[in-house]
């Protein structure tokens, strides 16, 4: 095995705990939506343009009982049966392809926020915009965007407390966050330190 596969073995092993992090990440926002479902909600309904209407009531005559064919049960069933396993199919696709998804959607997010930033970080520490001072800043942003990702939904879960209506309560709440947060730091944690002890690049570490 030449240094090159050993690398990147190192490195996709090394990132596969940044995977992990992206993903409980992206739980803890969920969970955050979820929170504040009621108060999204409200808000969703205030700015909308349009005023909800009172509908006229419709009388609605009795069914009229009709023969059922036995030919149109056994059909029923059978189409039953193929949107079942549509579903079943679309659902496996799903659970395999989102976590790929979301992995690659918070990446982009993070290093191009990460790069957009580093002319202002270069500006305001008086430095000058060379490629060699990019590579050593943006892996640096990126471990700082990092870290707001992963305790801005702990914070939001704290203030969760003093929100009105809510469908879950504030122990429940914390718990969960807390839980979210902790996998999700141990694994950029342990993301990190393997990359250094197997001596990687920050730039490898996504």
């Amino acid at each position: 095995m030449n240094k090159k596969n050993k690398n990147n073995i190192k490195t996709k092993f090394s990132n596969a705990f940044g995977v992990l992090g992206y993903l409980f990440c992206f739980l803890q926002w969920l969970w955050i939506v979820l929170l504040y479902f009621e108060l999204i909600m409200n808000l969703a309904l205030f700015v909308s343009p349009n005023q909800p209407q009172d509908t006229p009531v419709v009388s609605i005559a009795p069914p009229i009982a009709t023969e059922v064919s036995p030919f149109a049960d056994v059909f029923m069933i059978v189409l039953s049966i193929i949107v079942v396993v549509i579903m079943l199919v679309l659902t496996v696709y799903f659970l395999f392809k989102i976590p790929t998804t979301i992995v690659k959607t918070s990446k982009k997010i993070i290093f191009e926020a990460a790069e957009k930033a580093v002319p202002l970080v270069l500006q305001a520490q008086h430095k000058k915009e060379t490629k060699k001072n990019r590579i050593k800043l943006t892996p640096r942003l990126v471990l700082i965007f990092k870290a707001i990702l992963t305790m801005a939904p702990l914070v939001l879960t704290f203030l969760s407390q003093f929100v009105e209506n809510k469908s879950i309560s504030f122990d429940i709440a914390m718990i969960v966050g807390i839980w979210l947060a902790a996998i999700c730091v141990v694994n950029f944690i342990l993301q990190y330190v393997c990359g250094r002890l197997l001596k990687l690049r920050l730039q490898d570490l996504i």
